[in-house]
């Protein structure tokens, strides 16, 4: 990054991520039969908080293949993630070396 205030403004997103993470696990424990959490078992950044309240209240017989899609869609998210961040690697950065901003990331995503 060329200076502090750069960083910032990438590592807003991510840590307002987080947040939401912990304030859902939380709302989870207090009610894990939610619909709520339901939904996030199916959300990447907020699918292990949402299996682990699920394990530790306890799965119902035929229900433990929700655990497996969980886990499927967070390796595909993850596996997409990394494709990307590649992509943005080696166009922009390794070929031009100029600093990062949203608008030159989303060009080289789309840049084929």
């Amino acid at each position: 990054m060329g200076s502090e205030r750069d960083g910032q403004v990438f590592i807003l997103p991510l840590v307002l991520l987080l947040i939401f993470t912990l304030i859902a696990g939380c709302f989870m424990v207090l009610s894990p039969d939610s619909e709520f959490t339901a939904i996030c078992q199916y959300i990447p950044f907020t699918a292990p908080m949402a299996v682990m309240v699920h394990l530790a209240m306890g799965y119902t017989i035929g229900t433990g293949y929700l655990i497996w899609i969980s886990l499927l869609i967070i390796l595909i998210s993850t596996m997409i993630m990394l494709w990307i961040a590649s992509k943005v690697f080696k166009r922009g950065l390794l070929a031009y070396g100029h600093q990062i901003n949203l608008k030159s990331v989303f060009r080289w995503m789309t840049r084929g």
